[in-house]
C-alpha cells in the first residue's frame, strides 16, 4: 500500500510538472507572437513612428524587393519582407513610379505607396507664368521649359484624364520653402486614399485631389480636428474646350 500510494505521488508530480512547462511553453510562445504581432502592426501603420522627412529615390526597373530596401535603409520601414507581403497582396507595387520623393516616416505603408504613386519629381524646372496666361499659353511654356508635353496635359484636361491631371501635379516650390505641417497634412491624405496631394503657390494651401468622395471626407474629418481651416471642394464641371487658332 505505502509502494502504491508512492508511485501515485509521483506520477501526480510528473503531470504537474509536465503541465506546468505546458502552461509556460504556451503563455511564451503567446507572448513571443503578441510581441511580434505588435511590432508588425506597428510597422504596416507607423503608430510609433518619429515624425522625420527623408528623401528617397526610386529607380527604373526597380524591383519591390528593390525599393523595400531602399525604404529600409532610409528608416522607413523595419520589416522589408512584411513590406514586401503588403505589396503583393495589395497589388500596391504596380502604382509606384520611378522618381525621388519625400516621404515622412510617420507614413503608413499605404501613405507610403501612395506618396511614391504620383507625386514624385524626376527632374525640377524653374518656370515663371505671366499674369493673364491662357492655358494655351501656359501649356506651351512647360513644354518649352520641359517640365510636359503640352499636347498631352492638354488631351488630359480636355478629355478629363483624371491620372493624366495627377501625373502633372507637382509644385517646385515644396523643395525651396519649408511649409509647417505640410508633410503631415498631404500624409493624411494619402493616408486616406487621395490620388495626388500638393502645395499650391508658395504654401498658402494644401489640396488633395480624390476620387472617392468618402475618402474625402475621411481626410476632411481628421484633418479638421487638427487644422481649423479644412474643408471639401467640389470642382465646377466647366471642362476645357480646345479651338483652332
Amino acid at each position: 500500500a505505502s509502494l502504491s500510494l508512492g508511485s501515485e505521488r509521483k506520477k501526480k508530480s510528473e503531470s504537474g510538472k509536465r503541465t506546468f512547462i505546458y502552461v509556460a511553453s504556451v503563455l511564451l510562445i503567446s507572448m513571443i507572437l503578441a510581441v511580434f504581432a505588435w511590432s508588425a502592426i506597428d510597422d504596416i501603420c507607423a503608430l510609433t513612428s518619429e515624425d522625420r522627412t527623408v528623401t528617397v529615390t526610386i529607380e527604373e526597373g526597380d524591383s519591390i524587393a528593390k525599393i523595400a530596401d531602399t525604404l529600409h535603409d532610409a528608416g522607413l520601414v523595419r520589416y522589408k519582407l512584411l513590406f514586401r507581403l503588403y505589396c503583393s497582396a495589395s497589388h500596391a507595387g504596380r502604382s509606384i513610379i520611378p522618381g525621388t520623393y519625400e516621404l515622412n516616416t510617420i507614413f503608413d505603408y499605404h501613405a507610403l505607396v501612395n506618396g511614391m504613386a504620383s507625386s514624385g519629381r524626376r527632374a525640377t524646372a524653374s518656370v515663371m507664368i505671366p499674369e493673364g496666361y491662357t492655358c494655351a499659353e501656359i501649356f506651351a511654356l512647360l513644354e518649352e521649359k520641359g517640365v510636359c508635353d503640352a499636347e498631352d496635359l492638354y488631351n488630359a484636361a480636355a478629355n478629363g484624364d483624371f491620372d493624366g491631371i495627377c501625373r502633372h501635379t507637382g509644385n517646385v516650390f515644396e523643395q525651396l520653402i519649408e511649409v509647417p505641417q505640410r508633410v503631415d497634412i498631404k500624409g493624411v491624405m494619402y493616408d486616406n486614399g487621395a490620388e495626388c496631394a500638393c502645395m499650391s503657390g508658395s504654401g498658402p494651401t494644401v489640396f488633395g485631389i480624390f476620387k472617392e468622395k468618402a475618402n474625402a471626407e475621411n481626410a476632411y474629418n481628421t484633418l479638421k480636428n487638427k487644422y481649423e481651416q479644412s474643408y471639401i471642394c467640389t470642382p465646377v464641371k466647366l471642362g476645357l474646350v480646345k479651338t483652332e487658332g
